[in-house]
């Protein structure tokens, strides 16, 4: 049943082709009240090798295999323990690990942790140099059955890690940062919004109003750090809001990427205004970790498990399906293309069944023959 649904959600990211998570408990980190002490004025700092941006987006353009996500940022492959990388400050009763990650010309950086096991009272944070943006605090309700911790990209090319733990700690922590992705396309930095196609509508404008409830089963994925993409919430036969998330195939390639994924709810323009015009919305309600549960190449599907349901100041809504192959007469598209805030894209015709190319099952699609309000984008992939 799964399977047949998947046909019809996948309709985007086939046409548009030529534990815990992520929730922070706030506080502040250690070494702020500290900033006058000579100990803690300066933090080591590692730097990656130099990126071209330009060139990066040049080589994009000439992947001829390249579908309808939208990659961003190119990974560095790390090796970072507070065992062997970075200074530890001790004052009073916390011990302070503190280290300056930079990779010249990044638009923004995200980081990957291949472990994090933390005990209770401690607390990581991620801030950037300036003190400007901080995430955290991320704590031991953080962690994954995984062992991975994805974070959200902070704007900027350096960012400050710091973990903060008790003297009296029952156990030591144990963090390691396997990956740090700079964003090559300004996609987390200064980039305004409006580079998705004019012809989209914010949620927020008449022609979506329809389909509030709806939006509400959209998020936006950034996968590994690298790629974004949209999935939707589905509810099963049983209708008790197992925490599904139904996306792309191409999008979610194996178990590793659904753990390393940060799904963003909500983020959408508060007001009609599309293109430059929009409104950006907040970023701050996301959950990071995900089990994967199905998937398929010929299909282009992956259903996923949240690691945490979603809280209800999500507001989230779990999206129904069937398996029938009755053809509807008329489709709605609500995604994130090329990662702006949510658009909703309509055609007011049946689509046609068809087949895509070779590499998929025949006649296995939904094709749209032309969008009446709207388009699909990369980073549309996945959506409903």
């Amino acid at each position: 049943m799964i399977l047949r649904y998947a046909i019809v959600v996948l309709l985007c990211s086939a046409l548009a082709l030529p534990g815990s998570g992520q929730m922070s408990y706030g506080g502040i980190p250690a070494s702020f009240s500290l900033l006058k002490k000579a100990t803690l004025l300066s933090v080591p700092v590692i730097e990656m090798e130099s990126v071209d941006n330009n060139q990066l987006l040049m080589n994009e353009r000439s992947d001829p295999n390249n579908l309808k996500s939208f990659h961003f940022a190119k990974g560095f492959n790390l090796d970072i323990s507070p065992n062997y990388s970075g200074q530890w400050t001790v004052n009073e009763n916390m011990k302070i690990w503190r280290l300056g990650l930079r990779s010249k010309g990044a638009w923004s950086i995200n980081l990957i942790f291949d472990k994090f096991i933390i005990p209770q009272g401690a607390s990581l944070f991620i801030y950037s140099k300036d003190h400007s943006k901080v995430l955290g605090a991320f704590t031991s309700d953080n962690e994954q059955s995984s062992g991975y911790f994805s974070t959200y990209p902070i704007p900027g090319d350096e960012i400050v890690v710091e973990y903060d733990e008790p003297l009296k700690s029952l156990y030591a922590g144990e963090l390691h940062i396997s990956s740090l992705n700079h964003d090559y396309k300004n996609v987390f930095g200064t980039r305004p919004l409006g580079e998705s196609g004019l012809c989209n509508r914010d949620v927020y404008c008449p022609d979506a109003i329809p389909y509030a409830t709806e939006k509400q089963a959209v998020v936006d994925l950034i996968i590994a750090g690298r790629e974004l993409c949209t999935g939707t919430l589905v509810n099963n036969t049983s209708q008790d809001k197992t925490p599904y998330v139904l996306t792309a195939g191409h999008c979610i390639e194996n178990a590793s990427d659904a753990q390393q994924t940060v799904f963003c709810f909500n983020y959408e323009s508060p007001t009609c205004g599309n293109g430059e015009s929009s409104l950006n919305g907040y970023a701050d309600q996301t959950l990071t970790g995900a089990i994967l549960k199905a998937r398929s190449d010929s299909l282009d599907f992956a259903l996923i498990q949240l690691e945490t349901p979603p809280p209800a100041g999500y507001r989230p809504y779990f999206m129904g399906w069937n398996k029938s192959a009755v053809i509807p007469t008329s489709t709605i598209a609500i995604h994130h293309p090329v990662g702006d805030v949510k658009k909703v894209s309509k055609d007011n015709n049946p689509p046609t069944i068809g087949s895509y190319n070779q590499d998929f099952t025949p006649g296995s699609f939904w094709i749209i023959g032309r969008w009446d309000i709207g388009t699909t984008e990369a980073g549309s992939s996945g959506c409903a």
